[in-house]
């Protein structure tokens, strides 16, 4: 396909909705694999807002990388303008998550939607900068090293989480992989009592 601003609209935007819905795949993952490798690395293995944070991350990448390889909009351009939304984009997931945990709690309903605002925000926000005068092929370097950052911490935080709230499974009070046989109650205890509820 040749490149166009109208078609650049079309597939970020139907890929938004692709990456709302793979996104909720993800979600699942850990468990429909039995709790296996594939599962650490693609899946969510908590309920953190990290691993939520997680299952966009990876379809928004992968759909850039689509777009690019079937429209094939400027490289140097677009790689920076997509790693820029992606980051923004995370950002926002991360912030709009933790509000609206502390507003209805950790609702799938509610993690769905901040997950398609995100991901037609990352959508706009790509078309928007893409289509902007600002010379993005400058930035070109830093994006490719951010991409590889990126993957770094989406590989790397699952198994090796830091102790913050980001990372904190509200279910169980603990970070990264949980045990497959948990005394969940104690641990939900044991979570009210380290928040001092």
């Amino acid at each position: 396909m040749k490149y166009s601003d109208a078609l650049l609209w079309k597939l970020e935007l139907s890929g938004a909705a692709l990456c709302t819905a793979l996104s909720l795949f993800l979600r699942e993952l850990y468990t429909l694999c039995g709790r296996s490798l594939t599962g650490i690395l693609f899946g969510a293995v908590n309920h953190s807002i990290w691993e939520g944070a997680k299952t966009l991350l990876l379809p928004l990448l992968i759909w850039g990388l689509l777009v690019q390889l079937s429209i094939s909009p400027v490289f140097h351009r677009y790689l920076p303008v997509k790693v820029c939304a992606v980051s923004v984009s995370l950002l926002l997931y991360i912030g709009l998550s933790a509000s609206v945990r502390q507003a209805v709690g950790c609702a799938l309903w509610a993690e769905l939607s901040v997950t398609a605002v995100c991901a037609v925000f990352c959508a706009a926000t790509t078309c928007l900068c893409y289509r902007s005068r600002l010379r993005w092929e400058l930035c070109f370097a830093p994006a490719a090293v951010a991409v590889f950052l990126l993957a770094a911490f989406y590989f790397s935080f699952t198994p090796f989480p830091p102790h913050n709230a980001l990372f904190l499974d509200p279910d169980t009070g603990m970070y990264g992989v949980i045990p497959e046989h948990i005394d969940r109650g104690a641990a939900a205890l044991d979570a009210m009592i380290k928040t001092g509820l």
